[in-house]
């Protein structure tokens, strides 16, 4: 049996156990999930995926992607993966 097939299905079923839904996923680059409130924006650092960072969006930035949806997402995840360090507000 293919192993991808197991991670697939386990993939689908852990935002269910965290209480978390995906609202939007750009592969190799960010995904946005809505939690309790909160929209946080993981974005992938490098091509492999293994290095990341979550940022909460604050009011204005949930409104722009409301409004703008993807292209405010990249340009935002874009931003972050130039400067992860220096970007703020960043939950650990």
């Amino acid at each position: 049996m293919n192993p991808g097939f197991f991670l697939t299905r386990f993939e689908r079923i852990l935002p269910y156990l965290y209480n978390m839904l995906e609202l939007t996923r750009s592969p190799n680059n960010y995904t946005l999930t809505y939690e309790d409130g909160t929209y946080i924006l993981c974005v992938s650092l490098d091509a492999s995926g293994f290095n990341e960072v979550n940022y909460k969006l604050n009011a204005g930035e949930i409104y722009s992607y409301e409004s703008q949806k993807e292209p405010f997402l990249n340009l935002l995840a874009q931003q972050i993966r130039d400067n992860p360090d220096g970007f703020g507000k960043v939950v650990k």
